[in-house]
């Protein structure tokens, strides 16, 4: 009996995919690294250096409960659905994206009631002593909800092999939105509060999870058929995730929250201007890890050890080669580059954080 086609089977060849793959990643991180850069060059406008260091706090306060309430699924959902597209089982595939989003938006939802009733407040005036950050704790939780999905959804079009999507949901239209808002406030007005930055933040991420979840239902609407999962199947996959991404992301975010509890915010805000340019550095080998993910996944469900281990240097070794050049460009930039991009005398002050970030990368 002949096998039925697979409705899910990547076009054209590994080496097509990984060029075409690694094209948009490549290009979805540098569009959304620049747009970031310009838009804290914006908000260094728009805010006081006292608001601003709230900003970075409420941010890394976004990041870290972000990845708490992924649960680990993010990364397991890239795995099961390659998976299943390697062994032809569009059912299975389907299960698992319907899943896994549930399950992300219950844990996103419970993260954001809990800082907005009782967590976040503690937080802002016993921690960080900030009654600013406390009064926006609204915002904060409701952004905690929106980036969850858009992580959510992103990594969905990931597993199914359309790196295009994922770049173009996963921050090309939140970080152009973003920065567009942010222009017109600044030509508009020249100056903004902070809880009118937030919003601006919940419309385009908004939109783009609107976007993403229309797209998403179109493209899962016709895979029925083969295959199966069960719920602890996911969970067995995702803990493991979870708890190395937790580890992961007290490591990167610590230093901000510490400094947080014992300076000013302006002091918070010339730290977090300096450090976000080190972001730079990261973006071949997070290029390298968005490429990778679901090729490995389909690589070891046809059992192909010989070409994934070849693959895996490869990019392991182009991935590394542009993060020197960006270490180059921003570790020698200088104090007139942080003065120039952030419009404040005051950011340059930061330039030791970026001599010390930069190597330690």
């Amino acid at each position: 009996m002949n096998q039925a086609p697979n409705p899910l089977a990547p076009k054209g060849s590994l080496k097509r995919r990984l060029v075409s793959g690694g094209a948009w990643t490549l290009g979805n991180r540098l569009l959304v690294t620049l747009a970031q850069l310009a838009a804290l060059a914006l908000l260094a406008r728009l805010l006081t250096p006292s608001d601003l260091g709230v900003y970075f706090l409420i941010a890394n306060l976004v990041a870290v409960l972000t990845v708490v309430s992924q649960l680990g699924l993010t990364q397991s959902v890239v795995r099961l659905v390659a998976d299943a597209v390697a062994r032809n089982l569009p059912g299975r595939a389907r299960k698992a994206i319907l899943d896994v989003l549930l399950m992300g938006v219950l844990s996103a939802a419970v993260s954001g009631l809990l800082l907005q009733f009782g967590f976040g407040q503690w937080l802002a005036r016993t921690v960080f002593h900030s009654d600013l950050m406390a009064a926006m704790m609204l915002w904060t939780a409701l952004w905690v909800v929106l980036q969850t999905l858009q992580r959510f959804l992103d990594e969905m079009f990931r597993g199914l092999h359309d790196l295009r999507l994922a770049a173009i949901f996963g921050g090309i239209v939140t970080g152009v939105l973003t920065v567009g808002f942010y222009a017109v406030l600044y030509w508009t007005r020249g100056e903004a509060d902070l809880s009118i930055v937030l919003i601006l933040n919940l419309i385009a991420f908004g939109v783009s999870v609107v976007l993403a979840g229309v797209v998403l239902m179109k493209k899962i609407r016709p895979l029925h058929g083969a295959g199966e999962l069960d719920v602890r199947e996911i969970v067995a996959n995702s803990w493991p995730l979870f708890l190395a991404s937790i580890t992961n992301i007290i490591l990167l975010r610590a230093d901000l929250w510490i400094l947080g509890m014992f300076v000013s915010a302006q002091d918070v805000a010339v730290y977090g201007a300096a450090a976000r340019i080190i972001t730079v550095v990261t973006i071949p080998l997070t290029m390298a890890s968005a490429i990778l993910a679901p090729i490995i996944a389909e690589l070891h469900a046809q059992g192909q050890k010989d070409k994934l281990e070849k693959v895996l240097r490869v990019v392991s070794t182009l991935g590394g080669l542009p993060a020197v050049v960006a270490i180059a460009l921003f570790v020698f930039a200088g104090q007139p580059g942080l003065e120039l991009l952030y419009g404040d005398a005051r950011y340059r002050e930061g330039w030791p954080v970026v001599v010390l970030l930069g190597w330690g990368q």
